[in-house]
């Protein structure tokens, strides 16, 4: 379904167009792919009043905006209703997380937090499943989050762009200003360390950055 054509046609050895009905009908100015599933941002004449990221694909932990498994597949690029009235400006998506970035400079998460990769300010509480359930899908529900949240530890900084990796996540801020906490932060993990908010790198000149599978790549000017 990550294709956005929904069902067996998904499975598809060429490039083909997605509708742009499935967009509202305006132009897509940005993608991202995720573990199995995509995301889009859209622009219109009306961009951030009825909301421009679309996501579709799998949905096991909420990557894709709904609650997890309801539905656990999304079979068309689909509208963020929680983000109606924001305007995304871009977005990465992990291995089952999403981060997006509107045009205020402020980042939002969800989708899996096992390892911190949403940048939430503490570890989600660990509940006994009640008897009888199965504790393997207890512990996925609690670590997961499906609604859009803003991440609150870097809410005062300029968000420029996000990058996600497997189970991580880094955010490049605007690097103007003399502040230390205007230097890019990173939220990752390593091993089984684990990073649950962001941390700012030690070096405040970053101008691009990437973050594959389970490492990070950053330029910065000569």
């Amino acid at each position: 379904y990550e294709l956005g054509l929904g069902g067996m046609s998904s499975k598809r050895l060429t490039p083909k167009a997605i509708h742009s009905r499935h967009f509202d009908y305006n132009p897509v100015k940005f993608v991202a792919c995720g573990g199995a599933f995509s995301a889009a941002v859209a622009h219109g004449e009306t961009k951030g009043s009825m909301g421009n990221l679309f996501l579709w694909g799998a949905n096991e932990v909420g990557q894709c905006a709904l609650p997890p498994k309801n539905p656990a597949e999304v079979e068309v690029p689909t509208k963020v209703r929680s983000l109606l009235h924001t305007a995304i400006r871009s977005v990465a998506c992990g291995g089952a997380h999403v981060v997006a970035v509107d045009t205020n400079g402020r980042a939002y998460s969800w989708g899996a937090t096992h390892y911190g990769q949403l940048g939430c300010s503490v570890p989600p509480r660990t509940l006994s499943p009640p008897p009888g359930a199965d504790p393997r899908e207890a512990d996925a529900r609690e670590l997961t989050q499906y609604q859009p949240a803003l991440i609150q530890s870097v809410s005062r900084i300029s968000i420029m762009k996000a990058a996600c990796g497997l189970h991580h996540s880094l955010l490049l801020s605007d690097v103007s200003g003399d502040s230390s906490a205007s230097r890019g932060g990173v939220t990752s993990t390593s091993g089984n360390e684990e990073a649950w908010i962001p941390s700012p790198d030690d070096k405040p000149t970053q101008t691009g950055a990437s973050a594959p599978a389970v490492h990070v790549q950053s330029l910065r000017p000569p």
